[in-house]
């Protein structure tokens, strides 16, 4: 007996160990993940492009520093491709992005701004109010489907002091604007190349609006975070094409199924099966070994079926997030 009670002693600390893990997998920083992927083969396209967001506290600045990457197919040299902060032209932060992926230079990145619905200017550093924007990344790489993506990186020092359109490392709902033009013929690929308009209306796809839930990818750690991944296949992650409310939970659960079915096959397995393993194991009854390790192959099977799901999503383990879950798999036996 005193054996039985050291194994369940045992396990119970296992089973409180494996919850914990679990739970700091949840609370961890994600990257927030934005992308429409509007290129048709067959047809008319629309905008294609991705976006990543990871919001860092800096502790040497006391702000918060925003690391932002986009991917942007193309196929020939015309047009451009943006995105801002806030929810209008007026004080948003763009990043403009154009080049021709045929030639030996890197796409351009133009870091613009205007003061109302006209054409976007070059930010000068006098305009910045503290915050230091760089370009970590600018460069073309081979893509699916015969075309040529534009990775881009760029990190916002301390970007919550940009003095136009509010970025906060808070927001749940944090709006942002995206705006495309696909027949632009620039003369010359400079930072203040002259740009042509996009189409007037949102109904006819030159732009919108989004929103991102930027405290969702705060992170704390004192060293510098990683560049937010893309994730293949993946429109929506903490991000909506609604405010981000009740709406734009179902929305972004729509649009998102194997990622729901994923969330919520995992929060079965950890939340309530494993803690009910638990429960049943130290219940007293004359069948609680037989109940435990019932429920526990179910609540393994469940997690296996999670894990085995996030893979099929993202076939790479780069995030906190997926190294945070290892253990808790790793550890039941």
């Amino acid at each position: 007996m005193a054996r039985l009670d050291r194994y369940l002693d045992r396990h119970c600390l296992a089973s409180i160990y494996v919850l914990i893990l679990f739970f700091a997998a949840f609370v961890l920083s994600e990257p927030v993940q934005y992308c429409r992927f509007g290129h048709r083969e067959d047809g008319p396209s629309e905008v294609d492009f991705c976006m990543g967001i990871t919001m860092h506290y800096n502790v040497s600045s006391h702000h918060h520093d925003m690391y932002l990457t986009m991917e942007i197919p193309r196929e020939s040299a015309l047009g451009w491709t943006a995105i801002g902060t806030g929810s209008s032209m007026k004080g948003s932060l763009m990043m403009i992005v154009y080049g021709n992926p045929s030639d030996q230079h890197d796409p351009i990145v133009s870091i613009r701004t205007v003061d109302g619905h006209s054409q976007p200017k070059l930010v000068s550093q006098d305009q910045m109010g503290g915050t230091d924007l760089r370009v970590l990344q600018a460069s073309w790489v081979q893509g699916t489907r015969g075309m040529t993506v534009a990775k881009i990186a760029v990190v916002c020092l301390s970007c919550e002091k940009w003095p136009g359109a509010p970025i906060s490392a808070q927001a749940p709902s944090q709006p942002w604007i995206w705006a495309w033009n696909d027949n632009q013929d620039f003369k010359v690929f400079s930072y203040d190349a002259h740009l042509r308009m996009h189409k007037h209306h949102a109904k006819d796809g030159g732009w919108g609006v989004f929103y991102v839930d930027m405290a969702r990818s705060v992170s704390t750690v004192e060293s510098a975070p990683s560049l937010p991944p893309i994730r293949t296949g993946i429109s929506r992650l903490g991000t909506s094409d609604s405010p981000i409310s009740a709406g734009g939970l179902v929305s972004s659960i729509r649009e998102n199924v194997m990622q729901s079915i994923h969330g919520f096959v995992m929060f079965i397995a950890f939340f309530i099966l494993f803690p009910l393993g638990t429960i049943a194991m130290r219940s007293g009854s004359s069948n609680s070994f037989k109940y435990h390790w019932s429920i526990q192959l179910v609540a393994a099977l469940f997690a296996w079926s999670g894990a085995i799901i996030g893979l099929l999503m993202d076939h790479h383990i780069n995030t906190l997030h997926q190294w945070a879950l290892l253990g808790p798999l790793l550890w039941q036996d």
